[in-house]
């Protein structure tokens, strides 16, 4: 192969191409401005310029409905698109815009004209502009706005098809009808990209569908330690002690907290003797206990023990932990605080319990917003 001067120059250019980057000029109010516009069949793209140098790009997927517009509505929509995104930097200034619509001219000018562009004529006079005709190969960064190739197949027709929702597909309606997450599950439809009419069968079918399966929240105890919650916290590295586990218990009306080292392996009735020893003993026998379906807590040892004591034990639903919410979260709170604590000796973990129970029992708690201290005590 020979090697002419116009390769050296061809190497070169494609150097300075790849290193060169575009770089957004701050706005100048004494400069004109200049809009160069493009729209294809997926999206529409506009470039803010002022004497040739980027001042704003922007750029817009077409929705649904706007992919079935004629070219030249394409065109005007990416005009009236770009101006009303640049509408306080444009102001009252006088605007070039520059399409490569040859018929968007025309269109301009005539008299009857259809609703939708009507109503895009009427935005289009509250701007001083002067529509110029430019071909396409001369608006390159406009038409890369709105074309992007190796994409389209991908974003533009993965996703820009609507999608029509039969009633058997909105049966999970139903689980939810008059609660109070309905704006979220209405966001959870949009963001799925269903459009306004889907949107509406589904509120619809909200309000309408008959309210099953209600759930029963636990009330909120009357006085402290009136009633508990308990869990395991397992798996964690084994002491020189031999603890390899955590027992939680949780006042579920001021939110105190009860961290006890424990064994994995330890019995119900270890349990039932670590619950009496640091609760029932220093602060009266609870009223009802919530724990989960561990066997431990299922066993006849704290049957016997709930009916003798005048307790009611509620224990979660199965494979439903978050009934027993409150000292699961406590739970993620305490592991979270040895992650933090422990520095170097991982079995070393008990040693900070004491420390980090007073820190959690000291600290503001979300839902009550005071300390546990402070609801239980009066002070700090």
């Amino acid at each position: 192969m020979t090697w002419w001067p116009k390769h050296t120059e061809a190497v070169r250019r494609l150097k300075d191409a790849l290193s060169a980057v575009t770089l957004l000029r701050i706005y100048d109010l004494d400069k004109e401005l200049t809009i160069k516009m493009d729209a294809s069949k997926y999206a529409i793209g506009a470039v803010l310029e002022q004497e040739g140098h980027p001042i704003a790009f922007e750029s817009k997927k077409l929705g649904p409905r706007e992919l079935f517009l004629l070219a030249y509505e394409s065109e005007l929509l990416a005009i009236v698109f770009a101006l009303i995104k640049w509408k306080p930097l444009i102001g009252t200034k006088k605007v070039r815009i520059e399409r490569d619509h040859a018929t968007l001219g025309r269109m301009l000018t005539q008299k009857n004209v259809t609703p939708r562009l009507r109503y895009w004529l009427d935005e289009l006079a509250d701007f001083n502009i002067e529509v110029i005709y430019k071909p396409g190969k001369q608006n390159v960064a406009a038409d890369a706005l709105s074309r992007r190739p190796d994409f389209v197949g991908v974003i533009a027709r993965g996703t820009g098809h609507g999608i029509k929702l039969t009633t058997e597909e909105v049966r999970w309606a139903k689980e939810y009808i008059k609660c109070d997450t309905f704006g979220g599950i209405v966001k959870l439809c949009q963001a799925n990209q269903y459009d306004d009419g889907e949107t509406t069968e589904i509120t619809r079918g909200i309000f309408t569908f008959t309210t099953r399966g209600l759930m029963q929240p636990l009330s909120i105890p009357n006085t402290p330690w009136e009633e508990i919650a308990m869990d395991l916290i397992v798996g964690l590295p084994r002491t020189k002690e031999g603890w390899e586990a955590i027992l939680t218990i949780v006042c579920r009306l001021t939110k105190m907290s009860h961290f006890i080292p424990t064994k994995h392996s330890a019995s119900a009735e270890d349990i039932a003797i670590l619950l009496v020893r640091e609760v029932i003993q220093l602060q009266g026998v609870p009223s009802a206990i919530v724990s989960d379906r561990d066997t431990r807590f299922t066993s006849e040892v704290w049957r016997v023990m709930s009916k003798r004591l005048s307790m009611d034990h509620k224990m979660s639903t199965a494979y439903h932990p978050q009934t027993e919410g409150q000292a699961e979260r406590t739970n993620q709170t305490i592991e979270q605080m040895l992650r933090c604590s422990i520095l170097g000796d991982d079995t070393k973990w008990a040693d900070l319990l004491l420390l980090l129970e007073f820190a959690y029992n000291s600290t503001v708690h979300a839902s009550t917003k005071a300390t546990p201290f402070e609801l239980l005590y009066g002070f700090m």
